[in-house]
């Protein structure tokens, strides 16, 4: 078996090669637990070369679904027709997961998943900091959105986050509370949070509110990053 790990439109792209039996099973779960804790709660498994899935495997990719589905995460099948697809059909895996012929397709998906949410979650070079990019607006009502964003990654370990607030269009005492709320756990824990905010209106109620003496505003990612490490 050989893994392959990218990040595709914020989740991450796992490509499974050869079998997926119970020779290989254990490291095919440590692997998704290692892509867990650096890219987040979604993971596209693609099946598209894989020779043979025997109960084992199958056991392996349900043990990872009930631990992202616990993460409030999603992930998405690619098997093309023939023998492992029909594996995970008569496995009733199809009612469980989405699964798509056609990677094409789950990309689709996962763009008008971004589109909604308007946000994406990548690590810097050195894999230590989450860069959450978020868009739009950050008010009461899509707090919880927001934090879907963060609280996986927190339940995964992480504890170095880089907000980037480039796009963002409106920020409500909701969204303050729940910057604040993160920022505190993570300095309870040894932790570290910048965030990259262009001047604008956003800074600026950033600022007014007293944030700039508890977290780093700055004027790039880069430099944002190198104030989480």
């Amino acid at each position: 078996m050989q893994i392959e790990v990218s990040e595709m439109l914020g989740a991450a792209h796992m490509k499974v090669e050869g079998r997926l039996n119970a020779d290989v099973v254990s490291d095919f779960e440590s692997r998704c637990n290692a892509v867990l804790s650096q890219y987040g709660n979604q993971i596209v498994l693609d099946f598209s070369n894989l020779e043979y899935l025997s109960s084992a495997g199958l056991c392996g990719i349900l043990s990872i679904g009930k631990k992202v589905k616990a993460l409030n995460g999603k992930i998405f099948l690619c098997v093309p027709p023939g023998t492992v697809h029909q594996i995970l059909e008569l496995s009733g895996f199809n009612q469980m997961f989405p699964i798509f012929t056609k990677l094409e397709d789950i990309m689709r998906q996962l763009g008008e998943k971004d589109l909604a949410s308007s946000a994406a979650i990548r690590s810097d070079p050195t894999n230590k900091v989450k860069i959450i990019s978020v868009s739009g607006r950050v008010d009461a009502e899509r707090v919880p959105e927001f934090k879907s964003y963060y609280e996986p990654l927190l339940q995964a370990g992480n504890l170095n986050f880089v907000f980037n607030f480039a796009e963002v269009e409106y920020m409500s005492s909701a969204g303050l509370c729940a910057i604040l709320a993160l920022g505190k756990e993570l300095a309870a824990n040894g932790g570290k949070m910048a965030i990259y905010v262009p001047k604008g209106t956003v800074r600026h109620i950033l600022e007014i509110s007293g944030f700039a003496d508890m977290f780093p505003l700055c004027d790039s990612e880069e430099e944002a990053v190198w104030e989480a490490l």
